[in-house]
Parts: structure tokens; sequence; C-alpha cells
């Protein structure tokens, strides 16, 4: 839709019905929209032309088909990661779509993504994890008592929420490896940290 005139520009379907589980973005005039099944579908932003899909990743439970889900999805230098409910670890060709390599986490659970020049960062479970971009083999990982939710990346400081009775919000300096603060954000009981917002010095949960 055209903000300026109100008009609507192109429609064009995706497969499925069911709410989208990751928001679809727009990186170098390519929209990418997450599909049934935990697919992809990439269209030309201004005309809404299909450029490319993926095919589902993941069979729907019809007693449960909101597990075909999408976790987190980033784009880095013109290759899509995506994190997936299954703990399926993927990249793809913005491009093209074509799938460069997809690898398995161990475990279960709510995936997030964070990425800088170094490394891919994955937290799931009571993990997080640090993946090479070249060669896309675990460089390193750290375990907590607490589950891991999202995680957020600024300026070499990783910061990381922890579902607990209380909660907590933590730094990680990502150069040294060192623990710089942890937070108690109390609001337990079912009040878990859903994500992390950063403006300017203050971070937002």
């Amino acid at each position: 839709i055209d903000l300026v005139t109100r008009e609507t520009l192109w429609i064009s379907e995706t497969s499925g019905t069911l709410p989208l589980s990751v928001a679809p973005q727009v990186v170098d005039g390519i929209l990418i929209v997450p599909e049934e099944g935990a697919g992809l579908a990439g269209f030309w932003a201004d005309t809404g032309e299909l450029l490319w899909h993926t095919p589902p990743a993941i069979d729907i439970n019809p007693k449960n088909p909101y597990t075909a889900k999408i976790d987190a999805l980033l784009v880095w230098q013109g290759i899509i990661y995506v994190a997936r409910y299954d703990w399926k670890l993927s990249a793809y060709e913005l491009k093209s779509g074509k799938q460069l390599w997809q690898i398995n986490a161990s475990g279960r659970a709510d995936l997030d993504l964070a990425i800088d020049d170094q490394a891919l960062y994955l937290s799931g479970g009571h993990f997080l994890r640090a993946y090479g971009l070249e060669y896309v083999k675990m460089l390193w990982e750290r375990e907590f008592d607490e589950l891991t939710g999202p995680i957020l990346l600024e300026d070499g400081i990783l910061y990381l929420g922890l579902f607990s009775e209380s909660n907590s919000l933590m730094a990680i300096d990502l150069e040294t490896g060192d623990d710089l603060w942890q937070v108690q954000l109390g609001g337990g009981d079912g009040a878990d940290i859903r994500s992390l917002v950063l403006n300017q010095d203050v971070i937002y949960v």
C-alpha cells in the first residue's frame, strides 16, 4: 500500500492460513515471507512478483500446526539464516532461495539468532552457541541453568534473556567472553521475556 496515495500497489498470495511466526523482511529489494510448514518465499518488493520459494521444511501436525514454524530469521551479507522449531539451522541465498547448508542442533525449544562478522549466535534450550560463518562449525557453547530466551547483539555486547522464577537479563562481552552484568526482572510464573529492543542507552524487555 502506498502511504501517500493509500492505493494498493499489488497483492500476492502465499501458502497456508496460519498466522506468520516471524515478520517478513525487505532486504535489497526482496521481500522475504515465511510460509506454511516453515518454508520461505521471496518476492520483488516493488511488484510482488514471486522470485523463489522453498518447500515446507517441517511436516504439519494437524493436532498442533503451530509447531511447524520459523523461530528466527535474519539476513546478513546476502544470506538468509533461519532457525526452525525442529532445531534445524539453515542458510539460503537471498537472490535465489537456494539452500546453502543445514545443520541440526540438539534439543528442542524456541530459538533466537544474532550475527556479526565473527559468528552466528543461537540461543535455545539451556544453551548459547556460536557458529562460524565460513565453515558452519560450532565455535563455542555455553550452558545455563535457566532456559535461554531472546538475544540481541550491539557493539560487541550480546544481551541475553534468561527464563527462571524471576527472569533475568544479562550482558556478555563477546570479545573477552566476560559477563558484564546480570539483573533480575521479576515477573515469573509464565511471564516470559518475548523480545529485546535497544535504543541508545536503554534496552526494552
